[in-house]
């Protein structure tokens, strides 16, 4: 016996035209007014740009990815062939998103990245993690982002002024400046001069080009120098408070 609802006398109502209309703006509008968010497109924003070379690393980042040995191209690959874990649209520094991907060498990364509504993509933060699906790691990733990104309500940014502001404290203008840096790869410390950074005239945050980093990591990893520096070392004595 067919079920066509016909037969047993039942009706489909008509479809409202207004509302069909006001659906249809919204999906194809609301995104670009920041109504509701677009799956995927903060991935395909960063890997545009990251393919260009057009990422820099927070001095956070350089130092966490430094320490755990991680590449500029570890962290390009992953973006690369990565996908998006958390999107943050609404943050009050401007959208971020956590990402997730394989390095070269197939370990897990994620990458909180930030500036989509600049030039060049900022790597807020990277590590490795356990694999793409570990809910725990994941969170406590999200957590070092939420802490790292500003509590209070301080609305949209708009970063499209001439003098750009510091990702991190809001007020502060970047300045172009050639900054000393302890670079840590893995155990090993190397002090490099003359790097070119942007530098927070407010807080003192830096913020390295993905092709600076880069220079700097196989200056680490050949050992190069030019001379070497004595500096005291000394144990702190606990002290009784």
């Amino acid at each position: 016996m067919s079920l066509d609802g016909h037969k047993y006398g039942a009706r489909t109502a008509p479809a409202n035209p207004l509302l069909v209309v006001m659906l249809l703006w919204y999906y194809s509008i609301a995104p670009f007014l920041g109504y509701i968010e677009v799956p995927g497109e903060f991935l395909d924003m960063a890997q545009s740009r990251v393919r260009q070379d057009r990422f820099e690393f927070s001095q956070h980042a350089q130092r966490e990815a430094a320490a755990e040995q991680i590449s500029v191209d570890d962290v390009k690959q992953a973006l690369l062939t990565g996908q998006e874990l958390e999107p943050y649209p609404h943050d009050a520094r401007g959208p971020s998103c956590l990402m997730v991907g394989q390095d070269e060498h197939d370990r897990w990364l994620h990458v909180l990245c930030g500036n989509f509504d600049r030039g060049n993509v900022l790597i807020i933060t990277v590590y490795y993690c356990l694999s793409a699906t570990t809910t725990e790691v994941a969170r406590s990733m999200d957590k070092e982002g939420e802490a790292m990104r500003s509590t209070r309500n301080v609305g949209s940014t708009d970063r499209s002024e001439v003098n750009e502001t510091c990702y991190f404290c809001l007020r502060g203008i970047l300045e172009e400046k050639r900054v000393t840096v302890d670079f840590r790869w893995g155990g090993k410390l190397m002090v490099i001069e003359h790097v070119p950074a942007k530098v927070c005239n407010e807080c003192g945050e830096r913020y390295y080009a993905a092709s600076v980093v880069r220079q700097m990591e196989q200056m680490a990893k050949e050992g190069r120098k030019e001379k070497e520096l004595t500096v005291p070392v000394a144990t702190l004595v606990e002290v009784t408070i």
